[in-house]
């Protein structure tokens, strides 16, 4: 469902290849496009132009480039979900020219809608006029819940740098047959095999029902990420009662979400201490289920609202939050 049922929604989606088990809410209009970027939002402008709504809702830095082509008129909201300018696999060169166009651009925008409190920090940071929001990725419980019978930690996501399977794999190989490895996803050929050669088992892409059920039979979810805003495979994986284990990720940091360490040796000690010692795995599972619980759907609506800036629904009795915000780091850090 969506967070504002009220609203008549369309959703103009360009999915990369593998995420076809995309779900959007009830009642909202998918409009799918498949193509190259800039083709991509030339259609997204045509049809902004033809609905004429009251806010458009950006996604992503690729897709953030639209605010470009919003013709007046339109409230303007944008979620990075995690900034170019936090990659590690390019340059400082790069990565200050992101901050740069990320500033640009920021004069195109009424609203940040921000996924973690760190994530605000860095809108914030990028200064201008437009208001920031923390506006949390929020999970309902499922039905079901994890009950893991043998030891088995998962991932999911694409596998490519990003994700650092590499990083996944070996752990794997040093936590050896202590436990089973699955990474739930799919992507680059040459890492796959490496997961594969490290004994991680590879399910490629699943729906999200079958996402579910993998996730019902984990042990531990292991994130290792190399940069990350606020994936919802974590969020999904705490509302489904799975204990989880982040590399250490100031966003992740900042949703209160537990941490292995940065280097395979640290990350493999955080498993098999989680797998081995009853006091650290009760841990694990109190942080985890503290980070699940801070904040509801009632929250996560709310300061959606407010960031939408719309003022003709009932929420006299609802103050709004615009949500915790990070001190802004200074980019000298960011870039480092």
């Amino acid at each position: 469902m969506s967070l504002i049922p009220e609203a008549d929604t369309v959703a103009l989606v360009r999915p990369r290849s593998g995420e076809s088990s995309y779900v959007m809410p009830t009642g909202v209009d998918v409009r799918r496009f498949d193509g190259p970027l800039a083709p991509f939002l030339l259609w997204v402008r045509r049809n902004i132009s033809v609905i004429r709504p009251d806010v458009v809702h950006f996604h992503s830095s690729l897709a953030g480039l639209g605010r470009l082509l919003v013709p007046k008129g339109a409230h303007v909201v944008y979620s990075p979900h995690c900034f170019a300018f936090e990659r590690t696999d390019i340059g400082r060169a790069q990565r200050a020219a992101y901050v740069w166009a990320e500033r640009l651009l920021s004069r195109q925008t009424d609203a940040f809608v921000a996924v973690s409190p760190h994530e605000a920090s860095l809108c914030t940071a990028l200064g201008g006029p437009a208001e920031v929001h923390f506006v949390p990725n929020v999970v309902v419980a499922p039905g079901n819940t994890a009950t893991a019978q043998t030891d088995r930690v998962v991932m999911v996501g694409r596998i490519g740098h990003q994700k650092l399977p590499r990083l996944f794999a070996d752990i794997a190989s040093r936590v050896g047959d202590r436990s089973q490895f699955v990474w739930i996803g799919d992507g680059d050929t040459d890492d796959r095999k490496y997961l594969r050669d490290a004994g991680v088992d590879v399910t490629g892409w699943l729906s999200k029902e079958d996402v579910a059920r993998q996730l019902e039979s984990a042990t531990l979810y292991l994130h290792t990420a190399a940069w990350e805003s606020a994936p919802m495979s974590i969020a999904e994986a705490a509302a489904s009662g799975v204990p989880v284990i982040c590399r250490n990720l100031p966003a992740l940091d900042s949703l209160g979400y537990p941490l292995g360490g940065i280097e395979v040796g640290d990350l493999a000690e955080s498993v098999v201490r989680f797998l081995d010692e009853p006091s650290y795995r009760e841990g694990i599972k109190s942080a985890t289920r503290s980070a699940a619980l801070r904040y509801t759907e009632s929250d996560a609506r709310l300061r959606l609202v407010a960031a939408y800036n719309i003022t003709d629904l009932d929420l006299a009795s609802h103050p709004v939050d615009k949500g915790p915000v990070d001190e802004a780091p200074p980019f000298k850090d960011v870039l480092r």
